[in-house]
């Protein structure tokens, strides 16, 4: 069953609808604190009328709310990954109209808190997608009805222990053939179709090949837009046959405290402070046009940049997307980010949690992996022959 949700709208039809979209959103930690000091407007203040400009706002919303001193769900959750349900109504502020919870933290702290979260949003006349009581639930897409337009939105996470079975609460399910099984049923329903993907290297600025292979192929499935987020920082934008691919918003209302970021990158912090709003324009002809509005999170908020802050990220930005469609520099970065990614990991497990985690790891690596790691040393072996 498709949920159908038109939203109030006093103007009369328009030929073009514009789809403002952001990352991480986690009102948590230090962000809480700032909420309970300066008011539920802080986290958006900056970038509030902005917001606004939006017929739909969308974001990924990667914290539960807990009011209440439970036990971790999750072994690995850090303490700070929930928000106490007063903050919730900063939400609004934000302006969004639908908020994705299929991501790796919306069980961290366990079912009941979960669902509390999916009706506390929802209370506040904001659609969730993405997660619910059972796979069937956490599975079902929204339709969004606005100015005559109807937007079908499905959102998915790579698998792992928060993901929802037919008995589990959790969130929905990376798996290709179900997303393209998905695609199949939606598409002839509407007439724009948004998948969010949570997904992809953490503190990477690039795609993996297979990230751009899936995501190809979601749009030749029948997709429109796709939003993704996980990696913590932005990635590149991608046009494709007709359709428009966002790799990673990265994080855009966040405490950004370090957790795993400092075992994994130096630079991981400063490149989490780096934001945008994506914002996307649809023309009833099928046309697709989109702007990356450069941010900045400066005190657990973003905001907008001008001037020289705002060309010099307009240039990396421009630069990350040109990137993508250069096969053999993009297959040679790409390459390098798998492999570093995979090293990194392996030495934090073997850093935190011994030799049985870094071999639990290993025997997640798959045959590409070895192929991309065999082309990461002979780079590595060739640079240093040249020297």
């Amino acid at each position: 069953m498709i949920e159908t949700s038109p939203i109030s709208n006093n103007s009369k039809s328009r030929r073009k609808l514009t789809i403002l979209s952001v990352g991480d959103v986690m009102l948590g930690g230090r962000v809480g604190n700032k909420i309970e000091g300066q008011g539920l407007a802080y986290p958006f203040k900056c970038v509030e009328k902005k917001l606004k400009e939006g017929d739909i706002v969308f974001g990924n919303l990667e914290i539960p709310f807990d009011g209440h001193n439970r036990e971790p769900f999750l072994y690995d959750t850090h303490p700070d990954f929930k928000a106490d349900p007063l903050y919730a109504p900063s939400l609004k502020t934000g302006c969004f109209h639908i908020l994705s919870l299929a991501n790796n933290h919306i069980m961290d702290w366990g079912k009941d808190v979960a669902l509390e979260t999916i009706e506390l949003v929802n209370s506040l006349g904001i659609k969730t997608i993405g997660a619910g009581v059972n796979l069937n639930e956490a599975a079902k897409p929204v339709v969004i009805e606005k100015n005559g337009t109807k937007l079908g939105f499905l959102a998915y996470v790579h698998q792992g222990r928060y993901c929802a079975t037919m008995r589990r609460a959790g969130a929905n399910p990376l798996m290709p053939r179900r997303i393209y099984r998905d695609l199949a049923e939606l598409r002839p329903k509407v007439d724009l179709l948004i998948v969010s993907l949570h997904f992809g290297l953490m503190f990477t600025d690039i795609p993996s090949p297979y990230q751009r292979q899936l995501c190809h192929s979601i749009i030749e499935g029948g997709a429109d837009l796709i939003l993704g987020h996980h990696p913590h920082v932005i990635q590149g934008v991608e046009k494709y046959k007709h359709g428009l691919i966002a790799y990673s918003l990265g994080e855009f209302v966040a405490d950004q405290a370090g957790g795993k970021a400092k075992h994994y990158r130096h630079d991981a912090g400063e490149k989490r402070k780096e934001t945008m709003i994506l914002r996307v324009t649809f023309r009833r002809s099928g046309d697709l046009n989109y702007e990356m509005i450069p941010c900045r999170i400066e005190n657990f908020q973003p905001r907008i940049l001008t001037g020289d802050e705002s060309e010099r990220l307009k240039e990396k930005m421009v630069h990350l997307s040109a990137l993508l469609g250069q096969k053999k520099h993009f297959w040679e970065h790409a390459g390098e980010a798998v492999a570093e990614d995979i090293f990194r990991v392996l030495a934090f497990e073997l850093s935190t949690s011994g030799l049985r985690a870094v071999f639990s790891r290993l025997k997640r690596i798959r045959f590409r992996h070895f192929l991309i790691l065999l082309g990461y040393l002979k780079r590595r072996i060739s640079r240093k022959r040249e020297r």
